[in-house]
């Protein structure tokens, strides 16, 4: 081969690098373009806007009549139903990553709060009831009459199974997932 070969064959090969780098260039720079992160919105499964709760919504865009429609990661949904073992009174929850339970409407940073009245032994913000690992946790926010699971008073975060009791106060909630 001579050097004018070689010296061809170098200038092709460096011209389908720069040319694949191009478009690698484009690929991703497109890409970005169309990843946001923004505070606000609405999450269509919770119906909460993200400015109320101080969450940042992460995804994809598309673009409909001058709306970003969010397309992406967010946590899985998780519901659960705590009912009330004396008056048979049911609350259903769905929360992605904790909810708060006691006497107060909301407490500051909770994603959502079940309030529990007509019950003076339950604190103004009793337990939280939180996921990880895909399963749901209790644990006592540091209350004066303290969290039961099953008669035992918990120290840590417990896990929860259907048809466990939770005992908030004199309030005594049967747990259906």
């Amino acid at each position: 081969m001579t050097e004018l070969e070689i010296l061809l064959v170098i200038l092709i090969i460096t011209a389908v690098l720069l040319l694949a780098g191009l478009l690698v260039w484009i690929f991703i720079r497109k890409h970005r373009e169309n990843h946001i992160v923004m505070q606000g919105g609405m999450d269509i499964d919770t119906q909460k806007s993200g400015a109320d709760s101080g969450r940042m919504f992460r995804g994809t865009t598309e673009q409909s009549g001058g709306t970003y429609i969010l397309q992406g990661s967010r946590k899985a949904m998780y519901h659960i139903c705590l009912q009330e073992v004396t008056r048979g009174e049911n609350y259903t929850a769905r929360f992605r990553d904790s909810i708060g339970i006691g006497r107060a409407q909301n407490i500051k940073g909770m994603e959502n709060f079940l309030t529990i009245k007509n019950d003076m032994r339950v604190s103004n913000f009793h337990c939280r009831l939180f996921a990880a690992n895909g399963m749901i946790y209790i644990e006592d926010a540091g209350s004066k009459n303290h969290t039961e699971v099953n008669g035992q008073r918990i120290t840590r975060p417990c896990a929860l199974k259907n048809n466990d009791l939770i005992r908030i106060g004199n309030t005594r909630l049967r747990v259906k997932f």
